[in-house]
């Protein structure tokens, strides 16, 4: 028969029995297996068009930064120029454990590279996921070009001038705030301001 156990040896027991689980909760493989599944899970819902679904399966700051019928009508129309989704792949993860932009908690950036039928290039998606209870939900998503490849930099326009401005050209219609003193780049029908 076993000697009786004094309470903290069973406080030590208790303890480092839970600590491996703990420690997994951070930022293991099988933490970041389980919200990539979480966040694939959202965009099969984006995907089909059920973006009320995926408002609501995303997380308690999501639902306070965005609301639904604006989360619904940029959807319809980002989504429309993009078409559908041709193929998914995960390629990338970083743990934020303290806190992202000024917000508390423990959140995973996530990145994807998603092929549109309607874009000729494949986009980058970045799912920002927010640690809420026991799951990884939805806190913020981005769509963005992909970096430019060796051959496209070379393509790049030249500086031309070197003035103060306060003139940003619209690219593509994206709504871009004014910089200050700033360098004008000229290129192929477009201009662009870059900060110093």
């Amino acid at each position: 028969m076993l000697p009786p156990i004094s309470l903290p040896a069973w406080i030590l027991i208790i303890i480092f029995t839970l600590l491996p689980g703990l420690v997994i909760a951070q930022d293991s493989p099988q933490v970041v297996e389980l919200t990539v599944a979480n966040a694939n899970r959202w965009f099969s819902n984006m995907d089909e068009k059920r973006y009320e679904t995926g408002y609501e399966l995303a997380g308690s700051l999501f639902h306070r930064t965005v609301k639904l019928n604006n989360w619904i009508g940029s959807l319809d129309a980002v989504r429309s120029n993009f078409g559908k989704v041709l193929n998914r792949k995960f390629v990338s993860h970083e743990y934020l454990p303290q806190a992202f932009e000024k917000t508390q908690g423990e959140f995973m950036k996530l990145t994807f590279i998603t092929q549109f039928d309607q874009q000729p290039k494949p986009y980058l998606e970045t799912v920002l996921m927010g640690h809420e209870g026991n799951s990884w939900l939805v806190e913020g998503y981005k769509l963005s070009p992909p970096p430019l490849t060796p051959a496209e930099t070379t393509k790049l326009p030249r500086v031309t001038q070197d003035e103060p401005t306060e003139t940003v050209v619209d690219m593509k219609n994206k709504h871009l705030k004014p910089v200050g003193e700033a360098k004008t780049v000229s290129g192929e029908g477009q201009d662009v301001t870059l900060p110093h």
